[in-house]
């Protein structure tokens, strides 16, 4: 059966400072073009999206790449899962009603092709066959939506640092999708993980859960504690999304030669760190992104083969994913709103 000829999907137009004003800029449209599949490529039928905060920051036009801020109106969304609609010329990989994920959608981090929308946030998207990771039946379409930007950020840090069985790795906001991924699949490595916390309350809550070690900044000390932990020996290696002094205290407590690897910024934009941990410590402090990461590992052939990893960690439970409140398309101004409330429990879902 051939898809519709118009689709409902989300489009962005404009700047506001704040998310309490989505609304200026956010609308929603029922009579949306539906773009045929190229050679190569297959249109998807998305089923479920992510509202992560790199979304939001794109709606608000906080940070918006290159392309988006040159047009007009711009269909956002990073991240979903959604059924094989129909299939172009040449592409055979996959059965029509087959669900999957991509690795990653058009407009994901740069420019798609002139003319064409992009963005998950709408209902049908063609996408290049190569790009697709199918999903397992055991994992639902509110796990998949999930699947690949936190989860692969987790994963590909793991890989990146390589720790040998039985050291120790130390990471900021253990809490968070990323920090819990992280130090799941590093254990399964027979890797220890230090954790760090701002709060009481989510110390108890991950040595309840079974974490190696964890540290609460509300009333210890980073260098210190890992250093009695690793019996001053220094984590091998480690990863923030902090910044701020908190990545500076990461830096210093790492073994000589070890390497930090950050990956947000969640006190702010800037970092400090002590210049002579790196001149005389030999220590490494660089950045990661799953989208700098992704180009590597296909080019080296191994994305595939790791992006299926990843999935399967998901549907065997080692990486857990929590679903907070699932919004129609329609309702896009209330999740996104929801998505950056604080308090909020799970991954804010838009279906439909």
């Amino acid at each position: 059966m051939a898809p519709p000829k118009c689709q409902i999907a989300v489009e962005v137009s404009g700047q506001v400072k704040d998310v309490s004003e989505v609304e200026k800029v956010l609308r929603v449209n029922r009579e949306a073009e539906i773009v045929q599949p190229a050679a190569g490529e297959v249109l998807i039928r998305i089923r479920m999206r992510t509202i992560n905060p790199a979304d939001v920051f794109n709606v608000t036009g906080q940070s918006r790449h290159a392309n988006a801020d040159s047009r007009e109106v711009f269909n956002p969304g990073n991240e979903g899962v959604g059924q094989v609609e129909l299939n172009g010329p040449g592409a055979t990989k996959f059965e029509p009603g087959q669900r999957v994920i991509a690795a990653k959608w058009p407009g994901h981090g740069g420019a798609p092709p002139k003319g064409r929308p992009f963005g998950t946030w709408q209902q049908y998207l063609t996408v290049p066959e190569e790009d697709l990771i199918a999903v397992p039946d055991e994992v639902d379409d509110e796990k998949a939506a999930q699947a690949f930007i936190n989860p692969t950020t987790a994963a590909g840090m793991v890989w990146a640092l390589d720790a040998p069985a039985g050291e120790w790795v130390v990471q900021t906001a253990a809490g968070s999708v990323v920090g819990r991924a992280f130090s799941a699949i590093s254990r399964l490595r027979g890797v220890k993980v230090i954790e760090i916390v701002r709060r009481p309350e989510q110390k108890k809550e991950l040595l309840n859960a079974g974490a190696d070690a964890v540290i609460c900044t509300a009333d210890e000390d980073i260098v210190q504690r890992v250093a009695e932990i690793t019996e001053n020996k220094g984590a091998y290696g480690g990863i923030d999304c902090v910044a701020g002094e908190t990545a500076g205290q990461v830096l210093t407590s790492l073994k000589k030669g070890g390497t930090l690897y950050t990956y947000g910024a969640a006190s702010g934009f800037t970092g400090t760190y002590k210049p002579l941990d790196l001149v005389y410590g030999g220590k490494t402090l660089t950045g990661f992104a799953i989208l700098l990461w992704l180009p590597k590992a296909k080019a080296d052939g191994t994305a595939h083969a790791k992006l299926d990893q990843v999935m399967t960690w998901i549907k065997d439970g080692v990486i857990k994913l929590e679903t907070g409140d699932v919004f129609p398309l329609e309702e896009v101004v209330t999740a996104v709103k929801e998505s950056m409330r604080k308090g909020k429990k799970g991954k804010v879902l838009l279906s439909g």
